[in-house]
């Protein structure tokens, strides 16, 4: 940004052309503060500033109005904790073994039509091409 360099004999002659306005702002609003008296106005001393509005953020609101840091979780499958166990105190007991049935393949034999030509007997290829 210019710099702007004044002299001396300039900066006073602003100095003053500034107090000079300055004096006759004053004196205008003291001839309206009587004015204002003589019409049976109250006369308000200062004006209040006013703190400008806080724009409401638009959208969707917050769930909780207090938001709390976040604590970044530990990472992986959380670690067992091994407890000390006594052995002595701890009593398996043994069932007995179920043997297990074995179990069927493929369809019923024994049902439905043709049982005999199908399933139960296994032919050879030269047997199919004489039956067909």
């Amino acid at each position: 940004m210019k710099t702007v360099k004044f002299s001396e004999e300039e900066i006073s002659f602003l100095r003053n052309m500034y107090e000079d306005e300055l004096a006759q702002a004053k004196n205008h609003i003291d001839r309206i503060k009587d004015t204002l008296k003589k019409l049976g106005a109250p006369a308000k001393e200062a004006p209040i500033e006013q703190e400008p509005k806080v724009l409401k953020k638009r959208g969707r609101k917050l769930k909780t109005k207090t938001l709390e840091p976040k604590v970044p979780k530990k990472r992986g499958r959380p670690k067992k904790l091994v407890v000390p166990t006594i052995e002595a105190a701890t009593v398996k007991i043994a069932k007995p073994a179920k043997k297990a049935k074995p179990k069927k393949k493929g369809r019923s034999q024994t049902k439905g039509k043709g049982c005999e030509k199908v399933h139960c007997k296994s032919y050879s290829s030269k047997e199919i091409s004489r039956k067909i």
